[in-house]
């Protein structure tokens, strides 16, 4: 991969270096370049846990940093939240009065089925740089000489607040978990205010009868919820997307574990899919917790029709690479969320979602297009969790233990799926049997 190398003029006087030693060696350059000098979508996002296509130019917060920039210029600065950038180093050149940043790390790799995540490029802001380029375009193609002056004289009175991160490249396994903390903390902010502003525009008014229903007031659909609230619309679309019906054949639905920041984003353009889910909403919440709560007995054999007794394994068994347990234990049995269950055992996403995905596979339609089950899930987690717990714990073993990397991997999704689904073919093909040898 080569450098990427992004630079642009600015005055010294607009730049300010800060120095911090902990939680790891770095340096953060805070900048306030001139939006004629800074070229919009000139640096790559690969390292924002949410894409910014030109498309999300018509969401309600896109709109709002436009018409900033459009009537307030000179306020932009300090009104807009800004760019975030990781960056290998940062360079001032005095002479030329011109600021250079370099990326060594910065394009997603896709490698097996993984989706890798670069270190460097914009972290957070993505939606900002995407109006600003936007806007840029938009004025250079201006034929008529008075309104372009006009046009490129706003952007030249707005400055855009860019903070360059630069890590000491010593500590480098402390800089991964670093970045994604940073990446997920600044993240949080702008993806609550969206998922507000779609609560008060009615797009979850379906699945808000449903779950307000069956959880009153326990589901969070804009960010001042009471704090009683056990989880989030988007904690709820997360496991609904593993059912999607846009998951057929060789598609995966690893997205709701790798990129749940763009959750919100696959049910504005899938909203049709998750609608067809409403009968099964709410069993496939409870199949969430009743796979979670019993995921511990499915790894010791304590379930199904063959289990006389349970064997003697144990997840402690089960290590990262710097020798500590992979699965914690609560102290105190956790409630789950959707169910009554309760468990001891933390079960990460990463190790659950591909397991409860694969029970996309008893999901049948209706005559109306609606979902229903070919069989009650539970029982058939019953029946068939040991085994499915077994492949899982495989590829497990094969990924080194990390349930980072066993989330973001389709092919697992893949092999659990096609397990459920030969179950489900067999026991079609056994009740057609017994339904010729009936008749017979």
């Amino acid at each position: 991969m080569s450098d990427k190398v992004v630079s642009f003029r600015i005055s010294k006087d607009s730049i300010r270096r800060v120095h911090f030693s902990e939680p790891v060696k770095h340096e953060v350059v805070h900048l306030y370049p001139n939006l004629l000098d800074y070229r919009g979508k000139s640096i790559p996002d690969g390292n924002n846990p949410r894409s910014h296509d030109e498309f999300l130019l018509t969401s309600a917060v896109a709109k709002s940093i436009r018409n900033t920039l459009v009537e307030h210029p000179e306020e932009f600065k300090a009104i807009n939240r800004g760019l975030l950038v990781v960056a290998k180093n940062a360079h001032f050149d005095d002479a030329r009065q011109e600021f250079t940043i370099t990326l060594t790390d910065w394009e997603r790799g896709f490698v097996e089925g993984i989706t890798e995540i670069p270190k460097h490029g914009l972290a957070d802001g993505g939606t900002t740089d995407q109006v600003i380029a936007d806007m840029q375009k938009e004025g250079e193609s201006l034929v008529d000489s008075e309104d372009k002056d006009e046009w490129l004289a706003g952007l030249r009175k707005a400055q855009i607040h860019m903070e360059v991160l630069v890590f000491d490249e010593t500590e480098e396994d402390d800089i991964a978990d670093a970045i994604t903390r940073i990446c997920q903390g600044r993240n949080t902010s702008q993806q609550v205010k969206s998922w507000s502003i779609a609560d008060f525009e009615g797009n979850w008014d379906w699945l808000k009868n449903i779950l307000n229903a069956r959880y009153p007031e326990q589901i969070a659909f804009e960010e001042n919820s009471k704090a009683k609230c056990k989880a989030t619309v988007l904690d709820v679309l997360a496991i609904l997307n593993l059912f999607h019906p846009y998951y057929q054949g060789n598609k995966s639905p690893t997205s709701s574990y790798s990129s749940k920041g763009s959750i919100q984003k696959l049910y504005e353009t899938r909203q049709a899919g998750f609608v067809q889910l409403e009968p099964v909403v709410v069993s496939i919440l409870e199949l969430h917790d009743y796979i979670y709560a019993n995921f511990q007995k499915a790894y010791r054999g304590e379930i199904g029709d063959e289990s006389e007794e349970a064997t003697k394994k144990s997840l402690k068994r089960y290590r990262s690479k710097d020798g500590k347990e992979v699965f914690k234990q609560h102290k105190a049995p956790k409630p789950l969320n959707f169910t009554d269950l309760a468990t001891h055992l933390k079960v990460e996403p990463g190790m659950l979602f591909p397991v409860l995905a694969a029970f996309r596979a008893l999901l049948q339609t209706n005559g109306d297009g609606k979902l229903k089950w070919f069989c009650d899930p539970k029982e058939f987690w019953d029946k068939n969790g040991c085994e499915l717990m077994e492949r899982l714990m495989d590829s497990f073993t094969q990924h080194k233990n990390n349930f980072n990397v066993l989330g973001r991997d389709a092919n697992v999704y893949r092999f659990l799926y096609e397990a459920v689904q030969s179950k489900r073919d067999h026991e079609e093909l056994s009740k057609l049997r017994a339904q010729i040898a009936k008749k017979r």
